[in-house]
């Protein structure tokens, strides 16, 4: 009977250990479990420290951890190296680790908790660890140590970095809020919010930080790996993505070529040798560089040679760029060397543009683009590589503009003898450098003076003089018929009653009549008349 009940108390006791092991009855041998599970209690202390702890208490009944204390983790936290304790700034929810050593040994972990404090667990002092450094924090704290522990060293060590809420606004794909690690650079937090739209900048990136703007710049880290691009985040943060803004297109002998948006200032030498990483070995040093600009009026027609070898030996020019400039770096190959058609053409190798020369309603695009120049091809060569003309180029005007050293001459050519007449004699040989100007016909004829309705009229070339004064609502009752004027669009002022022919560009303007028979004649005898008798009155 003694065996069976021996028995029946060991399988019990065996059972009960059971429940305890499996943390399904606490109530049983309260704390075995975490015992023979590994539980570690990071307060720990060595012979001869007194009460240093004693009065510390358990967070709750089934913990192990000090009151004040965070559990250590072994957190995965990517890091580009170790950080740097004179240099990471401390903030709200960063875990660290307190360890003593010397005559006191003890490891504690420790959080700065929302008022920016952290509380030491020997003492329960709280002091002050918002915005100083680590190695800031472990002076304060060592000073505290030294007036009560003989031979005791204290050390800080950052144990899980703080996670903080940002906004991320502008050309991103997400914009929000979003919460990252402290350890992250601006670039992770962009990637949270789906990347940058394709209208975003690169360069002109900021983040909002306590009234100040620490700029970031994609496109240097990019190309050069420089981590300054690409800062640091920090709890509060407002990182802004703007439109991309002015660009401008570099082709030839550089090693990048493409569209390169630019920052307010930036020269030409600049984004050459920093931007577009510096000319190749086939650059030509004999050789201006090509500037096309876009003047204020939106009408491309300068071109702006530079010096190439002052560009190969500084970075410093005085040429500043503007959005739209077309730059070409010359080369020594000579089936690199080109030309540039711009303006009414198809431009089926070329870029889109805005025209301000097209009036009336008629299509407002014109084209510009940079064509290989093959041995002895001519101005009727490339327009047809370039697509042909459109409709409304001015056959008549077109020009060559031809660099010679700091020279440019102007060659003038009649597209309409080479293309329509195919009279070849009329026909140019081109040179490399050459830029082909097609301007488009200011496609409207304009009415003005005593109508009813001035305006510009689209032109069509088998309207009548008296059809367009009709489109613009007739002749008002001031208007002189028999003193109207044709303005043609060179300035030319000729007079109607020869029949000029009317052509796009030009100005129809219809005179006023000074006296209009016997209405002004009795307007005038009736206000001098009234004049007179209102002076009789007064005597």
């Amino acid at each position: 009977m003694q065996r069976l009940l021996l028995i029946i108390l060991t399988i019990f006791t065996i059972s009960q250990l059971g429940y305890a092991l499996n943390g399904d009855d606490e109530k049983y041998m309260p704390g075995i479990r975490k015992t023979l599970t590994g539980g570690m209690n990071y307060s720990q202390q060595s012979t001869g420290i007194g009460g240093f702890i004693g009065s510390i208490g358990n967070i709750n009944s089934g913990s192990t951890t000090p009151r004040g204390q965070v559990p250590l983790e072994s957190s995965q936290v990517a890091l580009e190296s170790p950080i740097d304790p004179d240099h990471y700034v401390l903030g709200v929810g960063d875990i660290l680790e307190l360890r003593l050593s010397g005559r006191t040994i003890q490891i504690f972990s420790i959080e700065v908790n929302l008022s920016g404090k952290i509380c030491m667990p020997f003492n329960n002092q709280c002091i002050s660890a918002y915005e100083i450094t680590i190695s800031e924090l472990e002076k304060k704290i060592q000073k505290i140590i030294s007036t009560s522990y003989r031979e005791t060293t204290a050390s800080i060590h950052l144990i899980n970095p703080r996670i903080v809420a940002l906004t991320v606004s502008g050309e991103v794909e997400n914009p929000g809020i979003y919460s990252g690690r402290i350890t992250d650079r601006v670039t992770r937090i962009i990637g949270m919010a789906g990347g940058l739209t394709g209208s975003a900048s690169k360069v002109n990136i900021y983040i909002q930080r306590k009234g100040k703007h620490i700029p970031v710049n994609l496109e240097e880290f990019q190309y050069t790996g420089n981590l300054n691009a690409i800062p640091y985040i920090r709890e509060g943060d407002i990182i802004f993505v703007p439109l991309k803004k002015a660009s401008v297109t570099i082709y030839g002998e550089i090693k990048r070529k493409g569209d390169f948006e630019i920052r307010e200032g930036e020269t030409l030498c600049y984004v050459l040798n920093q931007r577009a990483g510096g000319f190749t070995s086939l650059t030509s040093l004999e050789e201006s560089i090509k500037v096309l600009r876009i003047n204020d009026d939106d009408v491309r027609k300068a071109t702006i040679y530079y010096n190439l070898s002052q560009c190969r030996l500084s970075q410093k020019s005085e040429l500043i760029l503007k959005g739209g400039d077309e730059i070409y770096v010359p080369s020594i190959e000579p089936m690199q060397k080109v030309v540039i058609v711009r303006g009414a053409v198809f431009g089926s190798l070329s870029k889109e543009v805005p025209s301000s020369n097209i009036l009336g309603g008629s299509p407002g695009t014109e084209m510009e683009g940079i064509y290989q120049l093959g041995e002895g091809e001519t101005v009727r060569d490339i327009v047809y590589r370039a697509g042909g003309v459109t409709p409304y180029a001015d056959l008549r005007h077109a020009f060559i503009e031809r660099n010679k050293g700091k020279h440019t001459r102007v060659i003038d050519v009649n597209l309409e003898k080479i293309l329509i007449d195919k009279e070849l004699s009329y026909d140019k040989k081109l040179e490399p450098g050459d830029i082909l100007n097609i301007p488009s016909k200011n496609y409207a004829v304009y009415i003005t003076g005593e109508v009813k309705s001035p305006k510009a009229i689209p032109y069509r070339e088998e309207i009548t003089l008296q059809e367009y004064l009709s489109l613009a609502g007739g002749p008002t009752q001031r208007a002189d018929m028999a003193d109207i004027e044709l303005i043609k669009k060179n300035g030319v002022i000729l007079d109607v009653d020869d029949n000029p022919h009317i052509e796009a560009g030009d100005t129809i303007h219809v005179n006023e009549i000074y006296f209009k028979f016997w209405q002004d004649y009795l307007t005038i005898v009736l206000s001098v008349t009234s004049l007179t008798f209102s002076i009789l009155a007064v005597f």
